[in-house]
């Protein structure tokens, strides 16, 4: 059993980064944005769902900052669009929950910035470790998520999106998600 939540933990909380629900636009300098959401997971033996939120805030015109919640667990990022359709990432995020995970972050956003329906994706590779009454677990993975955007007018969109997550030391999947969000601002 302990076993078994320390690999969900791990996945949850360092594979999953549970605050994809992004596309490569930045929020304007000085402009902010919110979202809710829902990120789950619907093929594991331990299945979760876990609501969250985020904000997020222009520091240029091509950067932004943000701050997500994912259930017991708290993130922060930083996102440079570098052209239109494609910027990197860095984030780094933890919980505490009777278990301690943490993890850092690096990300590529893409999207085909189209109206109203944009198509976007998100390659991450995430370090990171889950510790539980005295065991834990380390390591490298991969996640891949593809999603839409519905731009549903200037300040309000919903997004739509699923992945997985592969570990690097052995190239299995260790997780899927999907999640759900409806994002308002700039």
């Amino acid at each position: 059993m302990k076993k078994r939540i320390i690999l969900t933990a791990l996945v949850m909380f360092t594979g999953c980064s549970l605050y994809v629900l992004q596309t490569p636009d930045t929020v304007p300098k000085n402009k902010t944005s919110f979202g809710i959401g829902l990120v789950g997971n619907p093929e594991s033996e331990v299945a979760f769902l876990i609501p969250g939120f985020w904000a997020r805030t222009g520091i240029t015109k091509n950067m932004d900052i943000g701050i997500h919640s994912f259930g017991v667990g708290i993130a922060s990022d930083i996102k440079y669009k570098i052209i239109p359709g494609f910027a990197l990432g860095a984030g780094a995020g933890f919980a505490v929950l009777g278990f301690s995970a943490y993890y850092l972050n690096g990300s590529g956003y893409f999207s085909i910035p189209l109206k109203p329906i944009e198509p976007y994706g998100v390659l991450r590779l995430t370090a990171g470790g889950v510790s539980y009454e005295g065991e834990g677990a380390s390591g490298l993975s991969t996640e891949a998520v593809g999603g839409i955007r519905l731009n549903l007018n200037n300040r309000a969109s919903i997004l739509i999106d699923g992945g997985v997550t592969i570990s690097n030391s052995n190239s299995s999947v260790i997780g899927k998600v999907i999640e759900f969000g409806i994002s308002i601002g700039h």
